[in-house]
């Protein structure tokens, strides 16, 4: 039982990593950041249930909580860019504004108001990739440390302020794990099949 543990907390301990480098080195889009999540999320079940099954020694159990750890950590991440993300947008937004306000023509000011339009837009599109990566890793923790655990460590207003910026992102996160979760199911499983090859080809 002791490596089964380890051995599906070693694939998931894998992709925990693939979503910990920084953004601004990073190859990983928000879309495979996600497919990843989603290849987690089919792994909790193994790693709770064979931890459960292992539970005489403490030893065994420890992979779930490294697991964890990695989670918490790239919720961490993506609060961090997001609180910056909103940094940014909240100063462009006042430079656009003073220079619409300072405008000489309608020209000028119409071409800067649609700068302003495509600058919200692209912040618009960035919160909800945030929010489509966070929501997984809200799932994932609430399996493996119930729903508390945003409260538990301390990050709840954090992440209502996420949501609440992008409610649509939110419930198109939540319509989409429903609707396809047999296609999701199956690209995980390749993804999976795709990591222990490269990385751990003994689990």
């Amino acid at each position: 039982a002791g490596s089964s543990v380890a051995g599906t907390a070693s694939a998931a301990q894998l992709c925990c990593q693939s979503l910990t480098l920084p953004r601004a080195n990073s190859s990983v889009s928000p879309r495979d950041m996600t497919k990843l999540l989603s290849i987690l999320v089919l792994l909790l079940p193994q790693v709770q249930g064979t931890a459960l099954r292992a539970a005489t020694s403490i030893n065994e159990v420890e992979p779930q909580a490294a697991v964890v750890a990695h989670l918490l950590s790239v919720v961490d991440d993506y609060l961090k860019y997001y609180a910056e993300e909103k940094t940014s947008w909240t100063e462009s937004k006042q430079r656009m504004i003073d220079i619409i306000n300072s405008a000489t023509t309608d020209e000028s000011r119409l071409a800067s108001v649609n700068e302003k339009a495509r600058m919200k837009k692209e912040h618009d599109e960035t919160v909800a990739e945030y929010v489509t990566v966070v929501k997984q890793l809200d799932q994932a923790l609430k399996e493996m440390e119930g729903a508390d655990w945003a409260e538990k460590h301390g990050v709840k207003e954090q992440l209502d302020a996420l949501y609440q910026e992008s409610p649509l992102a939110l419930i198109q996160s939540v319509g989409n794990r429903g609707t396809n979760a047999s296609t999701l199911a199956n690209s995980a499983a390749l993804k999976l099949r795709q990591f222990r090859q490269e990385f751990a080809p003994g689990i």
